[in-house]
């Protein structure tokens, strides 16, 4: 209770009350929080924290849980370079059993070589299965811990994971489709769906929505925050490219230092190895920092565009969902029907010109041959001109235009014989000079008694 200004010692200063915004500091009842902003239309209210914020805030957050995003970033390196170990080993017992074969000739020896083999390629295939499959459940698990407030464990984080790798899957199959697609369809398009459903993955993840339904609702949160959201993933890109120069640079010094320190005490093959696993102890940590740090700056956009939308009920139709998909499909698409067009343009070309390389001897109109479409006489003939036969070769003008030869030069083709005889006499190609495609030119073969629409002499 505030007591009146009467009642005030002298040494007490008298103090307004303070403004209704501020009551609660004397137990009167607090304002009510604002309504959150209507879903729909282009909502702007509020913004994002700065990129300086979300990266202290992500670097709070990871140094939390270290040991909680490092075991499971780490999982599906650590899997990838036992399976490496895998491969190698199988390589080496290959390569032993192929040179035992060699030195025994034995078709024993070869079966056990393609079996050797076989089994290596089997192995190989399936871990590069299981291999893809942790770094998807990796992927999920990193961002199921960044959404909880407490702590979970890398076995709860993974149980979680596994049980939506279908959905995930189907997920990560829509969105790289439509986004290639939009590559594909000059660029723009892809980098605007990028963003869109950039937080697809943590929608998936926080709200259970599945597949196009995820990735919608993702670009429902851009709304009015697109070029911020743009912004901080770019500005983190830049960041970690800034950051991998120097780093990946000090690490190549220290590794060749290491190399021959070990290979100075070890020998030079074990010196190698030794390179390569202290490398790996060095990476593993900081690939597995970088990709929870990554995960972490993402679920934090995510929050926050969620605070500020509020909470809203979202179903897009199956038209949206189809009209995407067909974006994505008709960009990749596009350019192997491209691709498809020009391999045929260019066959139809070389088909058209196979004539100018089967012998080279024959000569051939410099000019190519009269198509009936560069003479000012051959489209426009009136009745006289169709009547006359201004070359001479015993077709009249009107029907030079039908064959398509000139009606200005008596042999078009340039083979030795008119037109009028190629049409006439031999029922040759008067466009062709070697109608056959012996090698020879009509007119020659006429000469020396061959037929020219075939093989043998003429009768």
């Amino acid at each position: 209770m505030i007591e009146p200004k009467d009642n005030l010692s002298p040494d007490q200063s008298f103090a307004p009350p303070p403004p209704p915004w501020r009551q609660n500091a004397y137990n009167r009842p607090a304002m009510p929080t604002p309504p959150m902003p209507p879903v729909g239309g282009n909502f702007s209210g509020g913004s994002l924290p700065g990129v300086g914020d979300l990266l202290s805030q992500s670097w709070k957050i990871l140094t939390g849980r270290l040991g909680l995003f490092l075991g499971i970033a780490s999982a599906p390196v650590v899997l990838q370079i036992i399976a490496m170990i895998f491969v190698i080993v199988g390589l080496f017992g290959v390569s032993a059993t192929l040179e035992r074969a060699v030195s025994s000739m034995s078709l024993f020896s070869l079966g056990a070589v393609l079996t050797s083999f076989a089994g290596t390629l089997g192995l190989l295939s399936a871990l590069w299965i299981v291999i893809l499959l942790f770094h998807f459940w990796s992927q999920i698990a990193l961002i199921y811990a960044a959404s909880k407030n407490e702590s979970v464990s890398i076995v709860a984080a993974y149980r979680y994971a596994i049980g939506r790798t279908f959905s995930y899957l189907w997920l990560i199959i829509a969105s790289g489709i439509i986004v290639t697609g939009g590559m594909f369809l000059f660029f723009i398009p892809g980098v605007v769906f990028a963003v869109w459903f950039s937080l697809a993955a943590f929608v998936f993840v926080n709200e259970d929505a599945r597949g196009m339904s995820a990735l919608l609702k993702s670009k429902e949160y851009m709304r009015g925050q697109w070029f911020a959201v743009f912004w901080r993933w770019l500005a983190l890109g830049l960041i970690a490219w800034l950051i991998s120069i120097p780093a990946g640079l000090a690490i190549s010094v220290a590794l060749f230092i290491i190399k021959l320190i070990a290979g100075a005490m070890l020998g030079s093959t074990a010196g190698q190895y030794a390179g390569i696993i202290i490398g790996l102890i060095f990476l593993i940590p900081l690939q597995a920092i970088i990709v929870s740090l990554g995960m972490i700056y993402g679920s934090l956009i995510y929050r926050n565009l969620r605070t500020l939308r509020g909470s809203f009920e979202f179903a897009p139709s199956g038209g949206q969902k189809a009209g995407f998909l067909a974006i994505g499909i008709i960009g990749v698409l596009l350019p192997l029907l491209l691709f498809g067009a020009a391999i045929i343009a260019l066959f139809s070309s070389f088909s058209g010109a196979k004539d100018l390389f089967k012998n080279p001897q024959i000569n051939q109109n410099p000019l190519n041959l009269y198509q009936g479409n560069d003479n000012k006489n051959a489209a426009n003939l009136n009745s006289a001109d169709k009547n006359s036969d201004s070359d001479k070769d015993g077709i009249m003008d009107g029907l030079e235009v039908f064959y398509k030869t000139n009606p200005n030069v008596a042999d078009t083709d340039f083979d030795g014989l008119s037109d009028g005889e190629e049409v006439n006499t031999w029922k040759t190609k008067p466009t062709n000079p070697d109608t056959d495609g012996d090698g020879f030119r009509d007119g020659d073969e006429v000469k020396g008694g061959y037929n020219p629409l075939g093989n043998g002499k003429t009768q």
